[in-house]
């Protein structure tokens, strides 16, 4: 089976290889790898690919970008895969956030391993009560451009607390 190429302009690399795009050195372009549910990359595809796309019609069965047609079978079971969804966030977050953001939390734990840090941060409101909790990664070659950065703007390191 041929790999289904992607136009991935350069800007957006660091998302596609994110959600799973790899890249194939002879023909120096993204692909999604066999397997790899292709609407994660419904940004990146080629017009021709996109033109055979729906969405659903069904308002609770609207989901961020297009599905294929069967996929929109699969809709009817109910729900979403979680890749689908992560998917969809993270082209949300893209698009409102585009130059990026600064974010603040609170970081419960810090693990750095292999260059890259893991973290677990949260949100708490006033009287301590966590408002929103999550799990997050910071990649080595992410972590190498912002962690200075981040340490010269508060004079702190990632850290608890």
């Amino acid at each position: 089976m041929n790999p289904t190429y992607l136009d991935v302009p350069f800007k957006d690399k660091d998302q596609a290889k994110t959600l799973g795009a790899r890249w194939d050195v002879t023909a120096k372009k993204w692909y999604a790898p066999e397997g790899r549910e292709i609407s994660l990359f419904n940004a990146w595809l080629p017009s021709d690919l996109k033109k055979g796309m729906l969405s659903p019609s069904t308002p609770s069965e609207r989901v961020p970008a297009p599905v294929f047609v069967h996929q929109e079978l699969a809709l009817q079971k109910k729900g979403i895969t979680l890749s689908r969804l992560l998917a969809g966030v993270s082209q949300a977050v893209a698009e409102a956030f585009q130059s990026g953001v600064w974010t603040r939390v609170e970081v419960v734990e810090a693990r750095p391993h292999n260059g890259h840090v893991y973290l677990e941060i949260s949100e708490r409101d006033a009287n301590g009560k966590v408002l929103a909790k999550t799990n997050a990664m910071i990649w080595a070659s992410t972590a190498n451009k912002i962690l200075p950065e981040f340490e010269k703007a508060t004079g702190a390191s990632i850290a608890p607390g």
